[in-house]
């Protein structure tokens, strides 16, 4: 700033323009803060909202493509559109990470990740059922895995997976819908009892590149995990 106004400005100019520029940069960092404190208020108020009409509100507004995200992260913040009916602040949520201090936040490509799977998987599941699509786990920190015991590498680490199940809609349906209507990655029915549709719960993942299509069910044997193929 200094060099350029100096080489076309007379020094009591320059002074003044310098003397402009750092009072324009003060106003900036008001308006931020202002900006940061309004969002703040806003969070507040939305947490409150039923789940139902949350994901309505945020359908209501969503511009489609947008990445904006990218030009300023804290001013989108958790209430940045995934696709119509998802938001970042609910593929981030933790409860573990909310009582250990712990900063569950996704990075840049996380986030395009996250938004391949809300368009890929959780998006045409809401729009078929017509419901509110409850998520329980979608991103996950390297540290907040590590709290919780689960791998580093999972797939929820690079944002490209959720747990999820819809209030109403037995597990299994919603796992063989996914198996045929979506470009899912892979696809677990998780601790899903025969006879009890809100036994268990959901895991599907969705990848940028090739997907496997892959289809298993998670059990408890012995105490223990055990994973099987499954045709739906």
């Amino acid at each position: 700033m200094n060099d350029t106004v100096k080489g076309i400005t007379p020094e009591g100019d320059r002074e003044h323009i310098i003397s402009l520029y750092g009072h324009v940069k003060g106003v900036e960092r008001e308006i931020e803060i202002i900006k940061t404190n309004h969002l703040k208020h806003l969070d507040e108020k939305i947490s409150h909202v039923h789940l139902d009409d949350r994901q309505n509100l945020l359908g209501s507004s969503y511009h489609g493509g947008c990445r904006w995200f990218n030009c300023n992260r804290n001013f989108i913040g958790d209430d940045m559109k995934l696709s119509t009916n998802f938001s970042l602040g609910e593929m981030t949520k933790s409860q573990t990470a909310t009582r250990k201090g712990i900063r569950n936040e996704p990075s840049t490509a996380h986030i395009e990740n996250l938004i391949h799977l809300a368009e890929t998987v959780l998006q045409p599941v809401r729009d078929h059922f017509g419901k509110p699509v409850a998520i329980s786990s979608g991103y996950r920190s390297p540290e907040l895995c590590e709290a919780i015991g689960s791998s580093t590498k999972s797939q929820h680490a690079r944002g490209e997976a959720a747990d999820f199940e819809i209030p109403g809609v037995d597990n299994k349906e919603l796992a063989t819908w996914i198996s045929k209507n979506t470009e899912f990655d892979q696809l677990i029915l998780e601790f899903y009892d025969e006879g009890d549709p809100n036994s268990g719960w959901v895991h599907c993942s969705a990848v940028t590149g090739e997907p496997r299509k892959q289809v298993l069910r998670a059990s408890k044997v012995e105490g223990r995990t055990k994973y099987e193929n499954i045709i739906l």
